[in-house]
């Protein structure tokens, strides 16, 4: 009960500022200081800097597009590098690893199976009858 009773007296008060704030804008707009854009050390030294040539070519769509191109290009190049360098890498890790793999390898692995099969005959032969 005491919880609707607070909702209800914040929708209220909530309805109350907005009919307010829309009565006022109107008269808070009369009030707005008009700023003059000619006015003002920054927009003359804008006015001066557009007029200039270099910045004309650094505007163009045609230029920002070669150099979004061009740094595209560079980045793809160094990833392209990458990619070597990571390739060039394991290649030689596989190398190593096959320079470590000895001819003997399988025959020791066959030495192994065979301990194990006449360890297995022995335990059969020890069981009593």
């Amino acid at each position: 009960m005491f919880e609707t009773i607070v909702f209800f007296i914040f929708l209220l008060s909530l309805i109350g500022i907005v009919i307010s704030i829309y009565r006022k804008i109107p008269v808070l707009a009369e009030y707005a200081p008009q700023i003059s854009k000619t006015d003002g050390l920054l927009t003359r030294i804008k006015a001066k800097i557009n007029d200039k040539v270099a910045v004309k070519a650094i505007n163009s769509k045609e230029a920002i597009l070669l150099k979004l191109l061009s740094k595209s290009r560079v980045m793809v190049l160094k990833t392209e590098h990458q990619i070597g360098c990571w390739l060039n890498t394991l290649r030689q890790n596989s190398i190593e690893k096959e320079r470590c793999f000895k001819e003997n390898y399988w025959e020791k692995i066959n030495a192994k199976k065979r301990v194990k099969k006449t360890k297995g005959k022995k335990s059969d032969d020890n069981t009593p009858v």
